[in-house]
């Protein structure tokens, strides 16, 4: 097992907020590739009516986890971002230490602990 931590989160974009949700998923996305390099993935998808976006976040480790958490994107533009949307899924696999935890769960998140498998 590694110290890897992924999470997925589902946001329901509220009324006509299209343009503006996706307008500050790229400047997130932006400030995430430029500035948090122990991020080994960040997606988002869209669903086929684009009512719903669904985000994959792949951290190198937990304390990756919590730069995130502490970096510009999160702390300036995910209030931005939940004034356009809500969350309506929060999971989050592996151990991401306990202040990112914490944070995660008061978003409404829940934590899955590492079981069996394997990634190539």
């Amino acid at each position: 097992m590694n110290n890897d931590v992924q999470w997925i989160v589902e946001f329901a974009i509220e009324n006509d907020n299209l343009n503006d949700f996706k307008s500050i998923v790229q400047e997130i996305t932006r400030i995430v590739k430029e500035n948090e390099g122990g991020t080994k993935s960040y997606q988002w998808f869209f669903n086929d009516l684009e009512t719903k976006c669904v985000i994959t976040e792949w951290y190198q480790s937990p304390e990756a986890t919590l730069a995130h958490l502490n970096g510009e994107a999160a702390s300036r533009l995910l209030p931005k971002l939940l004034k356009v949307s809500r969350i309506t899924r929060l999971e989050i696999y592996g151990e991401p230490g306990e202040e990112a935890k914490r944070r995660l769960i008061k978003l409404g998140g829940q934590t899955f602990h590492f079981f069996d498998g394997f990634a190539r």
